[in-house]
């Protein structure tokens, strides 16, 4: 099954038991038991929270197949390769001119990091001439977030570089930075924690 799909089902599925868990509320709310009900009403919502319980369980299972470095280890931590160690040194430098508040340093830092965004896809096996072209290349649902940091970092660059007068904002660059680092961490690259 489709990811996708087994998300619209889940939100179906829990759109259902919501509504039983509404329906059931306003049935104890406006007193709507017999004066001695055939069974207790607390079994009945241990047992409809025991259900919603097992049903998350199992989703999350399923959803493990689908992303699975969605897990509840440590990721081993591995010595970055030394190319790895000149983008990591590459990128220490691109934050430092970002957040350097000057503008020129902050536009040449939006500069810098999509050239390494570019240089990172075409690693990975992205294929197209432009970063715009490799970004659409991203297609796994599992990376979807990726796609979307990516596409909102480089049209930020393609602002700047389409108009030279383009006024650079400080809080526009950090977003962008933030997107662009959000890409090399998932792709296991830069780890924000260790900048």
């Amino acid at each position: 099954m489709e990811f996708n799909k087994l998300l619209k089902v889940l939100h179906t599925l829990i759109f259902v038991v919501g509504i039983l868990l509404f329906a059931g509320s306003i049935y104890l709310v406006v007193k709507a038991w017999p004066a001695k009900p055939s069974f207790d009403p607390k079994i009945f919502w241990i047992i409809l929270n025991s259900t919603f319980l097992i049903f998350f369980i199992v989703s999350l299972n399923i959803a493990r197949k689908y992303r699975p470095h969605l897990t509840f280890k440590r990721k081993s931590k591995r010595a970055p390769t030394a190319e790895e160690m000149v983008i990591i040194e590459h990128w220490r430098s691109v934050r430092h001119k970002a957040f350097s508040g000057d503008t020129n340093s902050m536009r040449l830092a939006i500069i810098e990091a999509d050239k390494i965004l570019d240089d990172v896809l075409r690693n990975v096996g992205f294929t197209a001439e432009t970063v715009s072209d490799k970004i659409l290349q991203i297609l796994s649902d599992d990376l979807y977030l990726i796609r979307n940091k990516a596409t909102d970092a480089h049209e930020y660059y393609l602002k700047l570089e389409s108009d030279p007068d383009y006024e650079v904002d400080f809080d526009e660059v950090k977003k962008a930075i933030y997107n662009y680092e959000a890409v090399l961490k998932e792709l296991n690259i830069v780890d924000p924690a260790e900048l």
